[in-house]
């Protein structure tokens, strides 16, 4: 789905707080740090876009996941161990 379609059908939607609705777009719009297994401080990273506070961010990133908008994919080592490494989060924009 192109960017555009995905950020307006997620703004459209009327089950999604504002404060979740602007994280998934942030997310959306730089995929390739979120996308990103390896890259640490998610969370840092979007509460040093605004002025919420950490608590409020994780709220907002709470909701997503509950809603089923926030995948986020544990990524393992495979050196056989499975330590966690990082993790990716994707959005699943809601359908019509």
């Amino acid at each position: 789905m192109k960017t555009d379609t995905a950020l307006k059908r997620l703004l459209s939607s009327p089950n999604i707080s504002w404060r979740a609705k602007a994280l998934a777009c942030i997310i959306i719009l730089q995929a390739d740090i979120f996308a990103d297994g390896k890259s640490k401080g998610k969370i840092g990273r979007l509460v040093e876009l605004g002025i919420e506070a950490e608590a409020a961010v994780t709220n907002g990133i709470t909701e997503l996941k509950h809603k089923g908008i926030l995948e986020v994919e544990t990524i393992r080592n495979d050196d056989g161990l499975g330590y966690v490494i990082g993790n990716e989060w994707k959005i699943v924009v809601p359908s019509d």
